[in-house]
């Protein structure tokens, strides 16, 4: 083999060398980026549900102390639990927030009750008042089982 070629064959060792080093620097650099990224998205997901947690245990206090409507405090538990932990809407004594949920889903909210005719949103409110007497006592129960569940 000549010196000439030998110098060549050296010169691409080296080069694929310096390639491959290059190559593997950016991917550490991917690889940190992604693991930091994925750390920071760990972090924001474990103070939203802390955050869900601690509105979950206000609500029952509230519901406890008649601060809210039983349906609406319901109805926020119901979607903070969605978040929270799932499973707990098949469990007795939880499974009354979906229930109340399900039964009111259909009622308008917000600025959608200001379109509606005066009436009908009565009725409406009569329906809701009348599932809040007929649950009550489960939904008093159930937000007393809140305050003593460990998330």
């Amino acid at each position: 083999m000549s010196a000439s070629l030998q110098w060549i064959l050296i010169l691409v060792g080296v080069a694929a060398c310096l390639f491959l080093g290059f190559f593997i620097r950016r991917q550490l650099h991917v690889l940190r980026e992604h693991r930091r990224l994925e750390a920071e998205q760990q972090s924001r997901t474990a103070a939203n549900r802390a955050r869900a947690i601690e509105s979950i245990t206000v609500l029952a206090r509230c519901i406890l102390s008649d601060q809210v409507e039983l349906s609406e405090g319901s109805i926020r538990i119901k979607v903070l639990l969605d978040a929270v932990d799932p499973s707990l809407h098949e469990q007795e004594p939880y499974a009354i927030f979906s229930k109340i949920y399900k039964e009111t889903e259909h009622m308008p909210t917000h600025g959608a009750r200001k379109a509606v005719d005066k009436r009908f949103l009565f009725k409406l409110d009569k329906q809701r008042w009348d599932l809040e007497e007929k649950y009550r006592e489960q939904i008093i129960s159930a937000s007393r089982a809140i305050l003593e569940h460990s998330f």
